[in-house]
């Protein structure tokens, strides 16, 4: 464990999801897509529940010809009943941080360090139905990164191509993740943590994570993208990422998936 932690922080401290060999270029990028989901809670069902979804994100990236940092939150919501009397309404942001080196021409490696939390709220045409109404999923992990960047096609007025790829997988989590599908940390019945009002329940939740390493929290995410530089201050784009997150920090099994295909405009400056 050691060892692993010394390597995270390396890789993450000398080492964006996108970055181009232009010097002190800052861009903001604003997409937005399709995502589509599929999810298993054993802590509320059995049955993988599958949606479609538009998804949101906004980034913001800084870098020059040697390093390439960025920032980007998304979000996306969707609905899945599959034909049976339980459905769920599942909410997702997301928070990433990237921080990456140029290795040689066009390859960059480095770190990254993400947030994803998954709130699942049950809905049911069914009175008899008593299960817990809301379930979650919380995750804040740490692992290596690495990015092949191309341009192509430059013309006399400046106009060019540039295709993008990344991939990146957790090493080391820190997972949050109820117990019995109760919305609560293991001692929830214990006398005066709550309150009949949830009173002071973030804070327990908080304090209820577990560090997890690979063999009870694993991720991984790839990311391919197409871009086309309209002038000196617009980028237009479209993009595919594949994401897959399982935990099992607790005593049952969560697992989300999702494939997203988005379009993007970029003002650099």
């Amino acid at each position: 464990m050691k060892h692993l932690i010394i390597f995270i922080c390396v890789a993450i401290s000398t080492s964006c999801i996108y970055g181009q060999e232009v010097t002190n270029e800052r861009e903001l990028t604003i997409s937005v897509g399709l995502s589509f989901n599929s999810m298993n809670d054993d802590n509320l069902s059995a049955v993988t529940q599958r949606g479609v979804s538009p998804k949101y994100a906004i980034g913001y990236r800084s870098g020059n010809n040697k390093r390439i940092s960025h920032v980007q939150v998304q979000f996306s919501s969707f609905r899945s009943r599959n034909g049976s009397l339980v459905g769920m309404n599942i909410l997702r942001p997301q928070i990433f941080y990237s921080y990456e080196k140029k290795i040689k021409e066009g390859i960059w490696f480095g770190g990254f360090i993400d947030h994803n939390t998954v709130l699942n709220f049950v809905s049911t045409t069914s009175a008899s139905f008593n299960n817990n109404s809301i379930n979650y999923f919380i995750a804040q992990s740490i692992g290596p990164r690495v990015s092949y960047i191309k341009s192509f096609l430059p013309s006399v007025d400046g106009h060019k191509f540039q295709f993008r790829s990344s991939a990146q997988a957790s090493l080391l989590a820190y997972v949050i993740q109820p117990e019995f599908a109760h919305p609560y940390p293991t001692q929830f019945l214990k006398e005066d943590v709550f309150t009949p009002t949830r009173e002071g329940m973030a804070w327990s939740l908080v304090k209820s994570g577990k560090l997890a390493t690979m063999n009870q929290y694993r991720s991984f995410r790839v990311e391919f993208g197409l871009f086309y530089q309209l002038n000196n201050n617009m980028r237009i784009g479209i993009g595919y990422n594949l994401a897959v997150l399982h935990g099992n920090a607790r005593s049952k099994a969560f697992t989300i998936a999702n494939n997203d295909f988005m379009v993007s405009a970029t003002y650099l400056h």
